[in-house]
């Protein structure tokens, strides 16, 4: 048996039955402490004073019975197990005293130590039941209170819902937002009185079939979160919905404010674009205006001091050119609108090209520019040279106009080369004046420089290396200074660059070897451009060029010029009165006709940034340079654009909708039947059988793709893709054909399928275009 103590109360009235008891205990293996009463009154008073384990007491006692002591003790609280012994076997007695609460009941004819032990357990189980018992209400009644307390100060109502929908519970601090009490709900139907409580009818309903359902709603101008669970009994069954209505009003009016601010931050931010875009116009303009007269001035008989003044103009009108740029691109990294190309180009050729231009520049100082290239360099690499040659000018740049004798030294190594891509470093090393060690730690940051001195004397933003940070990180690279004051500085930087596949490379020689820039005929140029400084620059150049032209100041005096005369191509400046450059090209492309319609215009704009570009070539413009341009390549361009550049023909890139009617201009034809001429060996009946086959097909494949589009029918739209790409090369739409490609593997995939409208709209206008021109040809074929 256990040995802990068990205590236990005694009271009989008869010496003998005690100690009959006290054997049967002692011999009953218990561990006990007894105390002994002889009658009712000193048991009841010995039973109250403390806490036992049980009481075993005697039927009569003096007068009275167990039966009364048992409902005495128990009105006074006793919690102990009572045993009832009796020298009489009476069953009434028997059923009376276990009814008024009695665990036990033992004959004394019968009592010996087996039949105590089992009552003294019955006991103890009875008493650890009643324990657990009052440990379990006590830490319900805890939990009742603490959730009390938590709904009476939180901004929510719970309710209960029988199955039958009477309201059984609710309550909570929202009620009083809503003017309700519990007397307005409780033991009502949610059928009758749902549209004046935050409730759904249709989602308490779905609750009562078992469903969980959560909504929003608002209700007196109040929002809540209603969450309603079905709840089920014991057996399993669904027993009603427990609901959680939690007033969301002060969240909803936060993310109504939040949202109001994205709003506003995203409307600052594009005005903070525009107004940058703006100044970038309103201030290339003049520069550029500088620049192109001091390009044509010195280019006519000067004397030695003219000369000087027009250099000293030049290298000015450049430094601020410079500072401008700087500016606008640190605005871009701000505004995280920095881009960067992925282009093969020849790492080189780039750094020799740096190189010249910076021994150029030292002519008149007491040092030398030295190059340090690595042979295990690959030839060609893929990255962006722009923001590539932006870096290393800035850094060269900073060496050039710090160091007075002595040297700068670029370093080109190879670093790692792994799984097709380069690891390059790049290091400048100069002789200057250095940077004090207390102000390598901040060299990086914007508008910082060496000191108010350096400023003074050296000039400068403070924001080069700041961005050339930026643009060697943005492309996972980084880069560190080392620097010792007055014997000079090292800036070394490592970048990643991919290697292109064989293809591209080929492709990049062949780009460049390929490159025409004379052209046979002439060519007449409308020049659309409103400031007079500009158009005496472009003028100037024209007349150099050879070209006709003719002038208009706006958008509108433009498509007046081009219905009322024949023009090549249109130079097209963006900013303009009464109409810019991107109303007039939707003027032209979309309301004129045949080969005035697909006119080539070549944007001309003093916003320099690639987005710029972009909105160009959307809005159905050629191509685009900004100003101040560089003569040669606006004359290539404007070249190119022709189509007469010594028989080469120039794909037109406009993808504006072509009417069926509308004959194709020659100048910018789309198609190109080289390849067909050379696969057929010139067969005039296999070509013609061809062009047919196609003009008949392809307009089909070009609806089956926009049916497929408008019904999300992938499958259908990879078919289409599938059918007509294979003929899309023979006519030269390379570029229609990489769409369809595109279009063919995302359908396959199902990705990209966001950018599927925009693809199979270019497809489709493109093809348009290019039955046109198929069309004519088998006209002129028949002729």
């Amino acid at each position: 048996m256990s040995e802990k103590k068990v205590n236990i109360l005694v009271i009989d009235d008869d010496a003998v039955d005690r100690i009959a008891i006290k054997r049967a205990i002692k011999s009953s293996g218990f561990n006990a402490d007894l105390t002994i009463a002889e009658t009712y009154e000193q048991g009841m008073e010995a039973a109250l004073s403390k806490e036992y384990d049980t009481l075993i007491i005697d039927y009569y006692l003096t007068g009275l019975t167990g039966y009364d002591f048992i409902l005495e003790y128990t009105q006074q609280g006793g919690q102990a197990p009572v045993i009832v012994i009796s020298a009489q076997a009476d069953e009434k007695v028997v059923v009376e005293i276990m009814k008024a609460g009695a665990v036990d009941y033992l004959s004394k004819s019968n009592l010996s130590p087996e039949t105590i032990a089992n009552a003294i357990k019955s006991a103890l189980k009875n008493k650890l039941s009643k324990t657990s018992q009052s440990s379990m209400e006590s830490v319900l009644l805890q939990t009742e209170r603490t959730l009390n307390a938590v709904i009476s100060k939180s901004q929510l109502i719970l309710f209960n819902i029988n199955q039958s929908g009477i309201f059984t519970l609710f309550k909570g601090r929202a009620m009083d937002t809503l003017n309700l009490c519990e007397e307005d709900v409780l033991g009502k139907s949610v059928f009758e009185i749902w549209n004046k409580l935050p409730v759904k009818l249709k989602d308490v309903k779905n609750a009562l079939l078992g469903k969980e359902v959560k909504e929003n709603m608002e209700y007196e101008g109040c929002f809540f979160e209603v969450h309603y669970i079905p709840s089920f009994g014991a057996d399993g069954q669904l027993a009603g919905v427990m609901g959680i209505a939690t007033d969301i009003t002060g969240h909803k009016e936060q993310e109504d404010q939040l949202r109001q601010q994205v709003i506003i931050s995203s409307e600052t931010q594009k005005m903070k674009e525009q107004f940058l875009a703006n100044m970038s116009h309103e201030i290339r303009t003049p520069i550029h205006g500088i620049i192109g007269i001091t390009n044509i001035l010195q280019q006519s008989k000067l004397d030695k001091e003219q000369t000087h003044y027009l250099n000293a103009i030049k290298k000015s009108a450049d430094n601020l050119l410079v500072i401008i740029n700087d500016i606008l691109d640190f605005s871009k990294i701000e505004a995280e609108k920095m881009t960067f190309e992925n282009v093969c180009f020849n790492l080189k050729e780039l750094v020799n090209t740096i190189n010249e231009l910076f021994k150029a520049r030292v002519t008149d100082k007491n040092m030398t520019i030295k190059v340090e290239y690595d042979d295990k360099l690959p030839e060609l690499i893929k990255g962006d040279p722009v923001r590539l040659s932006q870096v290393i000018n800035n850094l060269m740049g900073n060496a050039v106009k710090f160091t007075h004798q002595g040297s700068v030294t670029l370093n080109v190594h190879l670093m790692t080369f792994k799984d097709n891509r380069a690891s390059i470093q790049f290091k400048v090393a100069d002789t200057g004046i250095g940077i004090a060690e207390d102000k390598i730690a901040t060299i990086f940051e914007s508008f910082s420089q060496a000191g108010n001195d350096i400023t003074r004397k050296y000039g400068g933003t403070g924001l080069g290396l700041s961005i050339a940070k930026r643009i060697v990180e943005l492309q996972d690279g980084k880069i560190q200074v080392e620097s010792v004051l007055k014997k000079g500085t090292t800036f070394t930087f490592e970048m990643p660059f991919a290697l292109p596949a064989p293809g591209e490379a080929e492709t990049e020689n062949k780009g460049v070897a390929e490159k025409h820039v004379n052209f046979s005929g002439k060519i007449k140029l409308l020049v659309v451009e409103d400031n007079e400084i500009n158009r005496l620059i472009i003028n100037k150049h024209i007349k150099d060029w050879g070209f006709d032209h003719g002038e208009a100041c706006n958008g509108v005096e433009a498509i007046e010029k081009i219905i009322a005369e024949d023009f090549d191509v249109v130079l097209m400046d963006i900013e303009m009165p009464e109409m810019n450059g991107y109303a007039a090209t939707e003027k032209i492309r979309t309301t004129l006709t045949g080969k005035k319609q697909n006119i080539p215009i070549l944007a001309m704009t003093a916003h320099a940034t690639s987005t710029e570009k972009e909105k160009c070539l959307a809005n159905g413009m050629n191509d685009y340079v900004s100003k101040p341009f560089d003569p040669i390549e606006v004359k290539n361009k404007i070249i190119e654009l022709s189509g007469k550049d010594k028989g080469v023909e120039v794909e037109n890139t406009c993808t504006a909708e072509v009417s069926e009617e509308a004959p194709v201009s020659n100048a910018a034809k789309l198609t190109n039947l080289t390849f067909l001429n050379e696969m057929s060996g010139g067969n005039a009946d296999f070509i013609r059988e061809f062009l047919n086959l196609f003009v008949t097909n392809i307009p089909a494949s070009v609806t089956d793709l926009e049916d497929g589009l408008q019904q999300k029918d992938w499958e259908k739209v990879r078919q289409a893709a599938h059918k007509m790409k294979p003929s899309l090369n023979y006519v030269g739409l390379k570029e229609t054909y990489e769409d369809v490609m595109a279009i063919e593997k995302n359908a396959k995939e199902l990705i990209n399928l966001d950018d599927m409208p925009t693809l199979i709209k270019k497809v489709s206008d493109q093809c348009a275009v290019a039955c046109i021109e198929l069309e004519n040809e088998l006209k002129q074929e028949e002729a």
